[in-house]
């Protein structure tokens, strides 16, 4: 329900999403196809005629970020993903019930991977989540543009406090995890470790205590996933680069077998060196990674490639 509320509210606001991208805010321009500036016409032309749109699989029903060049009046081309077939079918569904006509500009397409690759080279323009970079062909690289739509990042450039703990908690465990706008990772100037123990100190007071009444509401996974992910996650901490603290306070492992499925618990881990590829690490569950640096201009590179940045000062 939260989510058909967002997306109502993003086609609420959509004639002021465009018009802060338009020459003067005027969304006429779309349809006259120029604009008036110091007493001269100048004309506006899309840069294509239609545009080709792969859906990420990590909750589609958010990923609604098409709607833009449609309401530009731009056909699209909808590649749904394997995991979500249908929800953004349903969708179409609702603005064929609104208009017809606008609706007759959509069209979805579900296919093999080496028609959707193809599609892709036939398009005007290209939008990919960056988990499909590898799509971009020779020669594509003009008309595509890479959408992420993970990693949510919290700085601490200066002195931290207890309250930008309990902020790093409270984002974690938002939706328990599920959403891409939930923190994943924490970039902080001095003392990880302390944060780190802090951090878990306060999901083993907060969340544990209530964990038998929510387990229903962690996210479930295959068991053969959650056994690939908890086996990389082994292999990280036995380098000596990477510390679960979590682990290391419930003394217990993270990973929990229900049934046919299996579950995490909260997971904090302390990356030491920046650069160690855990750090960022999305996954769908209460799950972050806490690095440090006093360096600006590290603290800044690492921010990049994110879906959300805070700065807590």
């Amino acid at each position: 329900a939260e989510e058909i509320e967002e997306m109502a509210e993003m086609l609420d606001h959509m004639e002021d999403i465009l018009s802060v991208q338009l020459p003067g805010g005027d969304l006429k321009v779309l349809d006259q196809l120029e604009f008036q500036r110091v007493g001269h016409r100048i004309g506006y032309l899309p840069a294509g005629r239609n545009v080709a749109v792969k859906i990420p699989g990590n909750i589609p029903t958010i990923c609604i970020y098409w709607l833009v060049p449609l309401a530009c009046k731009r056909p699209v081309m909808l590649i749904p993903p394997e995991q979500d077939l249908f929800s953004h079918w349903l969708l179409r569904e609702a603005i064929q019930a609104a208009d017809s006509e606008l609706a007759n500009a959509i069209f979805f397409l579900p296919a093999a991977p080496a028609v959707q690759r193809g599609l892709m080279q036939l398009a005007d323009q290209v939008i990919l989540p960056e988990s499909s970079s590898d799509w971009v062909q020779p020669g594509m690289q003009s008309k595509t543009k890479l959408i992420h739509y993970g990693q949510s990042k919290l700085l601490v450039p200066e002195e931290w406090s207890d309250e930008a703990v309990l902020i790093a908690y409270r984002r974690m465990n938002w939706k328990y995890g599920r959403t891409c706008t939930g923190l994943t990772s924490v970039i902080l100037r001095d003392r990880p470790d302390v944060f780190c123990e802090i951090l878990a100190l306060e999901l083993n007071r907060e969340f544990l205590d209530t964990f038998e009444g929510d387990r229903h509401r962690l996210p479930l996974f295959r068991i053969d996933q959650a056994q690939q992910i908890n086996a990389q996650i082994n292999a990280w901490l036995k380098t000596g680069e990477v510390v679960d603290v979590t682990e290391d306070m419930r003394g217990h492992g993270r990973l929990l077998i229900d049934g046919n499925y299996a579950m995490f618990l909260p997971t904090v881990l302390w990356v030491r060196n920046p650069d160690h590829e855990a750090f960022g690490w999305e996954l769908p569950f209460p799950f972050i990674t806490v690095t440090a640096t006093d360096s600006r201009e590290r603290q800044i590179q690492l921010c990049r490639n994110s879906l959300i940045v805070s700065v807590y000062s």
